[in-house]
C-alpha cells in the first residue's frame, strides 16, 4: 500500500534493557522511523545503542538527567538537569517529563532546544490491556499525530502484546513512519 500519511511515533522514558531492541526490530521490519526521548540517567549505560539507533533512521530527543517535574522542580534545578543530558548525547530536542514545565523553565529551554509535546498519549505504562492500548491508538491516530509511547519497566510486559500490530495497521492504512525535526 502506498504510504501517503504522516506518523510521528515517539518512545519516552527509554532506554530500556529489552524493550530497546524489540522496538528497534520491529521498525527495521517494517522500515518505520522513530524519535526516541530518552532519560540521561539510563542512557549513560546504553551509549552503545545510539550510533545504531542514528544509522537506522531514528533521532534521540532529550527528556532530562532524570525524569523531572517541572512544575514540582525549581527552574535552576530543572535547567541543570535538562542541559545534562548534553553530557550524553547532544540534540535539538526537549520533551518535558510527564509534559510539565513551566512558562519560566520553557522560555529558557527553548533558545537550545525545540520543545515537543504530542497529540495522543497512549497511556501504556498505566493501563495493562493491550486490546485496549491498541483500540485507543487506532482512535487517536491521524495525519500528523505525534503519539507517545513509552519504552519503560511499567511497560516491558505490555508494549510487546501491542506494538507490532500497531505498526502493521499503520503501514497497512498508509502512515509513514517520520522522525521530529
Amino acid at each position: 500500500m502506498k504510504r501517503n500519511k504522516d506518523i510521528y511515533l515517539t518512545f519516552d522514558d527509554g532506554p530500556n534493557n529489552f524493550l530497546s531492541d524489540y522496538i528497534l526490530t520491529i521498525l527495521s521490519y517494517y522500515n518505520y522511523k522513530a524519535t526516541f526521548f530518552w532519560c540521561g540517567y539510563k542512557a549513560q549505560f546504553f551509549k552503545h545503542l545510539i550510533p545504531e539507533f542514528i544509522k537506522n533512521g531514528h533521532k534521540i530527543g532529550n527528556h532530562g538527567y532524570y525524569h523531572l517535574n517541572g512544575w514540582k522542580t525549581k527552574t535552576q534545578l530543572y535547567l541543570l538537569n535538562a542541559y545534562a543530558f548534553d553530557e550524553i548525547y547532544c540534540t535539538n530536542l526537549f520533551r518535558p517529563p510527564y509534559g510539565k514545565i513551566t512558562l519560566k523553565q520553557w522560555w529558557h529551554l527553548r533558545k537550545r532546544y525545540k520543545i515537543v509535546f504530542w497529540n495522543y498519549i497512549s497511556k501504556d505504562y498505566k493501563y495493562n490491556d493491550p486490546e485496549k492500548i491498541l483500540f485507543n491508538l487506532k482512535q487517536h491516530t491521524f495525519n500528523g499525530s505525534i503519539i507517545v509511547l513509552h519504552e519503560n519497566e511499567k511497560t516491558k510486559n505490555v508494549l510487546p502484546l501491542y506494538f507490532e500490530r500497531y505498526i502493521s495497521w499503520l503501514s497497512n492504512n498508509g502512515f509513514e513512519g517520520r522522525v521530529l525535526k
